[in-house]
């Protein structure tokens, strides 16, 4: 059973995270794993938006209520 962490649950609905972010929910994989590499073996979903800013692996980002479902799903 997946369980959605406090800070993840108090964010906004319609708010976003990054990758970074995304990766803490799963602790099972190193920190320093790749999105990219997640995303390859359906570990998670492919991000639905992209920030501004440049850099490798933050620009791309989930919306809450898209991560919160997918975890719920994953059950």
């Amino acid at each position: 059973m997946t369980v959605i962490p406090d800070w993840l649950a108090k964010l906004p609905a319609n708010g976003y995270i990054n990758s970074k972010e995304v990766v803490s929910l799963f602790p099972q994989f190193s920190p320093r794993t790749t999105v990219q590499t997640l995303i390859k073996y359906g570990h998670i979903p492919p991000a639905n938006a992209r920030s501004g800013i440049i850099s490798r692996n933050r620009t791309l980002q989930w919306e809450v209520r898209y991560i919160r479902r997918w975890l719920r799903e994953r059950e």
